[in-house]
């Protein structure tokens, strides 16, 4: 499993796509004019929704605090 790290607070998560089971690579989307952090499948051209969908708890904190 591949070991992700917030660049804000330094938690890290374990994280693996739920279809493929590949590690989920780093990647940044806007929201609102934020840039917020989020972990994606490599292999999938991934919609908004389905980057929620892995979202971790710690992510939907960050993400919320943000808005």
């Amino acid at each position: 499993m591949a070991t992700y790290e917030c660049s804000k607070c330094g938690m890290s998560v374990n994280a693996t796509c739920g279809k493929c089971d590949d590690p989920l690579i780093d990647d940044t989307i806007d929201v609102n004019g934020t840039s917020v952090q989020v972990s994606k499948c490599p292999n999938d051209p991934v919609s908004y929704t389905h980057l929620r969908a892995h979202e971790t708890r710690h992510d939907l904190v960050c993400r919320l605090l943000l808005e």
